[in-house]
């Protein structure tokens, strides 16, 4: 048997987060769903992001160009949404999700 030095934070924080990009990762979004949802007083918008030209990028520039575009991407939807409202769901694929607010306005933050 092979013993693990991780302790138990850096695990947690390992398991719900995206090295990459540094926001929330799909683990995080499936076991912390129900609880976002039961936050929400009206309304739940989501924002689904796919990065184009990712593999294209990857392929020309190298993968430290393409993991330039998806921090780029993570931060605004950070900045806009916050943290714990932003998620990285696959390699390309991010999801954002906003609670109570108008559509307008969140149309806006995805501009």
């Amino acid at each position: 048997m092979v013993a693990c030095g991780l302790d138990v934070e850096k695990s947690e924080f390992l398991s719900e987060n995206d090295l990459v990009t540094g926001i929330r990762n799909r683990n995080y979004y499936q076991h912390e769903i129900n609880n976002l949802l039961q936050a929400a007083q009206e309304s739940v918008t989501y924002v689904f992001c796919d990065v184009n030209g990712l593999h294209e990028t990857n392929n020309k520039f190298g993968h430290e160009a393409g993991d330039r575009m998806l921090i780029a991407l993570a931060s605004e939807l950070a900045k806009s949404f916050g943290q714990d409202m932003s998620c990285r769901f696959g390699e390309d694929e991010f999801l954002a999700i906003a609670l109570d607010e108008r559509l307008d306005k969140v149309q806006a933050k995805s501009d």
